[in-house]
């Protein structure tokens, strides 16, 4: 996708949603990507979580505007 948006001359996250790689283990908030989100998280806003560990196929999305 960054390759397909600069060959066009446009800026990939401009069109491209902000991701965040957090393992699940007992201790993901201590994992510097989940940091990274809590800093940007604003109350209401709407994410998407996707488990990619072990499922695929969309199984497990969620979508939530609180931590």
């Amino acid at each position: 996708m960054h390759r397909y948006y600069t060959q066009k001359s446009l800026d990939p996250f401009h069109y491209l949603p902000e991701t965040y790689l957090v393992p699940l283990k007992k201790s993901f908030e201590e994992h510097i990507n989940f940091k990274c989100f809590r800093k940007v998280f604003k109350e209401g806003e709407m994410w998407i979580y996707k488990p990619g560990e072990s499922s695929n196929r969309g199984n497990g999305i969620k979508v939530f505007n609180n931590l």
